[in-house]
């Protein structure tokens, strides 16, 4: 084989270590191995055939993105209760007519936490029927769900916790994503709108869950997804997402193992002890992504340039300190060099999260320093503290009770209706019953709201997962909100937390990419 002038350059800078680029990563990965400017040569052919025939999309989704928007129906304004359709905003107004007209009944509905999704929901879903509607939700929001349809619609529905109960006399049902699952009667009738409230909790395909779920999505009328965060670490979440929403998911999808390929750079690995994994890499093709969620996907977030829903301002101030406790400074030094010198990836990740733990525990005092300076100055205000680990939460709850401020805390052991109680007191304006209310993401992350009572929070620890503080400060910054909104992240420089906030920025500019079609950063003070 003759080789090129360009492929002669290529194999210069190859024997000299210099080529970068795709031909370098196929022989890196062993591809094909270059023992001579043929064999490279041949590398360049394949690599250029190859990356030619990976960057077409699947014919389905080019048909599907040239196609023109469709008008499928008018929405029946006249059919809506007048009094209450005219406190929408305008740009739930604009939702609903989009869902039923372009959409025809079945899409994602992606506003930003608080913005009104369930309204929305109600409206769209009463334009197909008022009977035979399934709503799937997480078990904190049932009550809440139950309440928005009678508010907004004036239409009843039952709540279903028993795994056997069926619709009954009346044929509306909420119920919980892990009770759904196990309902067979939930599960076999036939549903003329389902609604899956913070529909990421259907992103794995291969569980007995979304299996199940989505199942009853195939039949039904009309299929809404909500979710403010439908993607939350990967661009696989969007897959199932998807698919119920539109008519051909495999010409324009194609399957789960294509998508993730296509979009996660996903590929087959051998793991510890020989077995073959699928796994998950980088996102790409986000443009392309957007793209197709913009036909699927009505998307509103607030941000500087976009108040839809006319909220106060939000401030978000970092507090930078250093750890001085050298017992807690030696225990991170030699986390730090055990991670040097680990190479299995799940002891380096095990590590990882013991130094984020450390990191955390040490910076208990600090934060709590502020928080009763904080508290001293603003005699009638409340303050939320938002963290992670069962022993954090409980540390700094003792600080605070130690110092006779009346305090309580929501984790993953808090009773239910204890839950409600507490929230109920913390957003209620002027009730001083809890001064501080330190809450876990986890068990906070959805179906609370915090304002009109709370409007500052402190976010004690960080967390890799980026969509998680936002959905937090959004339990005070929400439709509800009166006054300006203060977010206070603390920062242990010399800790894991430099590391934990780079990669929340990196996630946040990758969820706008994707979703928002834009770059996008979390704003922040330094103090």
């Amino acid at each position: 084989m003759q080789a090129g002038d360009v492929e002669a350059e290529a194999w210069v800078e190859y024997q000299s270590g210099e080529l970068v680029g795709m031909v370098r990563c196929a022989l890196i990965k062993g591809v094909q191995r270059a023992e001579s400017i043929q064999d490279f040569t041949e590398v360049c052919n394949y690599v250029e055939k190859e990356f030619t025939k990976f960057t077409q999309p699947k014919p389905g989704l080019v048909r599907f993105l040239d196609s023109r928007v469709p008008h499928y129906q008018t929405v029946p304004v006249d059919k809506f209760p007048k009094d209450m359709y005219d406190k929408l905003y305008d740009y739930q107004k604009e939702s609903v007519r989009r869902l039923v007209e372009e959409m025809d009944g079945r899409g994602l509905l992606s506003l930003d936490m608080g913005k009104g999704k369930s309204a929305t929901a109600a409206f769209v879903a009463s334009c197909y029927s008022k009977e035979d509607i399934l709503i799937v939700t997480p078990k904190s929001t049932l009550i809440n769900w139950k309440q928005e349809f009678k508010r907004w619609v004036n239409v009843d529905c039952n709540i279903i916790k028993d795994t056997k109960k069926g619709p009954g006399e009346c044929s509306n049902c909420i119920i919980s994503y892990d009770s759904a699952k196990m309902n067979e009667q939930i599960l076999d009738h036939p549903w003329k709108v389902v609604i899956f409230d913070e529909s990421h909790h259907l992103k794995n395909p291969n569980t007995i869950r979304t299996k199940a779920l989505l199942k009853i999505a195939k039949g039904a009328r009309s299929v809404l997804m909500l979710s403010g965060t439908p993607r939350i670490k990967c661009n696989s979440e969007l897959y199932t997402q998807i698919c119920p929403l539109v008519k051909d998911p495999k010409s324009i999808l194609g399957s789960y193992h294509e998508f993730t390929e296509r979009y996660c750079s996903a590929r087959y690995v051998y793991s510890y002890g020989g077995r073959k994994v699928w796994e998950l890499g980088k996102s790409r093709f986000n443009s392309e992504l957007n793209a197709l969620l913009s036909r699927v996907m009505i998307r509103m977030v607030d941000d500087t340039n976009n108040n839809s829903a006319n909220l106060p301002s939000k401030t978000r101030t970092i507090h930078e300190f250093s750890l001085t406790d050298e017992h807690v400074l030696h225990k991170l030094a030699s986390l730090e060099h055990e991670l040097s010198e680990a190479e299995d990836r799940n002891e380096k990740n095990q590590l990882i999260l013991e130094k984020c733990r450390v990191t955390a525990k040490a910076k208990v005092p600090y934060v709590f320093s502020w928080c009763l300076e904080w508290l001293k100055e603003n005699p009638e205000e409340k303050l939320v503290v938002f963290a992670q680990s069962v022993a954090v939460i409980l540390a700094i709850q003792s600080l605070f009770e130690s110092s006779g401020l009346s305090c309580a805390s929501i984790k993953g052991d808090t009773p239910m209706t204890k839950r409600q109680a507490i929230i109920e007191h913390l957003r209620a304006p002027g009730d001083l019953k809890y001064r501080v209310g330190v809450l876990s993401y986890g068990t906070c992350s959805l179906g609370i709201t915090l304002c009109p009572g709370c409007y500052t929070a402190v976010f004690l620890e960080l967390v890799f997962t980026s969509i998680t503080h936002e959905q937090s400060e959004n339990k005070l910054h929400r439709v509800g909100a009166t006054r300006p909104v203060s977010i206070h992240y603390f920062v242990a420089t010399n800790s894991s937390d430099n590391m934990l906030l780079s990669v929340i920025q990196s996630k946040t500019n990758t969820n706008a990419q994707v979703l928002d079609r834009k770059r996008r950063r979390l704003v922040f003070d330094t103090k």
